[in-house]
């Protein structure tokens, strides 16, 4: 568990794990990461509570999601390691136990995750994406999703809720040090893990995932989430540097560039929108194959730098 600034929730979210139905032993790691509320307090007073359960990190700066991320995961000692950050909840107490029942007999996956209700007090959140039921509630996994993925799976979307995944603690080993300089950790962490074998999805509902407006995430603006998940994929090319999957997060990333042009230019951004479009034109033309595979698309991105530095509007 990781945790900042996290003192409405805390609580329900540690309570959710000291609640677990479990026949086997169970450590909670929270890495609590130098929080401007009471959430610190909080967080000891639970380890002072339970010491054979709860094992607080308690950095004496603030280290930022991924680093704190990081030094959570080396600090685990189990066989199986399942996410919760301090503003979701789980829901059903046999979680653990089902997640870690099926791992064991399942040794070809190296992760399973399941589904999760969504939940928001903040009506300036947006629930855009989620699956909404017909008794009223918002899922984030979608119906009929496959009860396997692989790598290349999670090249293009990532279909699993933070707060729903167990993994194998041997199938992340040492992280690259470059995970804990990005701002999306949770996509690369699946890539990785999935280089060992499959992810499985059990369909129950067990778990909340919350939204509000001081989300890590979601708070965040469309094209800064955008611009960051360009960076993700651009340093995963070259962490496959040399092998096929760089050549597909390669594709997957123009993709990703083009619309990111296309956002910058609605939003005002001419000049931004032009160096996207430059970018993807320069990395196109690298590849002539690419060229004539997409040479609408790349004929798109010529026409909009060129309206961008000519001041002129166009439809894309």
């Amino acid at each position: 568990m990781i945790t900042y600034n996290h003192e409405r929730f805390i609580v329900q979210a540690i309570e959710s794990v000291l609640n677990q139905a479990v026949d086997f032993e169970v450590e909670l790691v929270i890495g609590e990461d130098c929080s401007t509320d009471s959430t610190r307090r909080m967080v000891q007073d639970y380890a002072h509570k339970y010491p054979g359960v709860i094992r607080a990190l308690l950095p004496d700066k603030n280290l930022g999601a991924q680093k704190n991320c990081v030094n959570v995961f080396a600090g685990c000692r189990g066989d199986f390691i399942a996410c919760l950050e301090g503003d979701d909840y789980w829901t059903d107490n046999q979680k653990l136990a089902r997640q870690a029942k099926f791992l064991d007999g399942h040794p070809e996956c190296v992760s399973c995750f399941h589904n999760v209700l969504i939940v928001s007090g903040d009506p300036s959140v947006s629930l855009e994406g989620s699956h909404v039921q017909t008794d009223g509630r918002h899922l984030m996994c979608a119906p009929h999703l496959k009860a396997r993925f692989s790598q290349e799976d999670f090249f293009k979307h990532n279909v699993i809720p933070t707060c729903s995944v167990m993994f194998r603690r041997e199938a992340i080993g040492n992280l690259p040090p470059w995970f804990e300089k990005l701002a999306i950790g949770d996509l690369p962490l699946h890539i990785l893990c999935t280089e060992h074998g499959t992810a499985a999805y059990l369909p129950e509902v067990m778990g909340v995932y919350r939204l509000h407006g001081q989300s890590n995430w979601s708070s965040k603006t469309p094209i800064y989430r955008v611009s960051r998940t360009l960076d993700m994929y651009e340093v995963l090319e070259r962490h496959f540097q040399g092998r096929p999957q760089a050549a597909a997060l390669w594709e997957v990333r123009m993709d990703m560039l083009q619309g990111y042009a296309r956002l910058l230019r609605r939003a005002g951004q001419s000049s931004e929108a032009s160096a996207a479009a430059v970018t993807y034109i320069h990395l196109a033309l690298k590849d002539p194959l690419f060229c004539l595979k997409h040479l609408s698309r790349l004929r798109r991105m010529c026409v909009l730098f060129c309206c961008v530095k000519l001041g002129r509007s166009t439809k894309l």
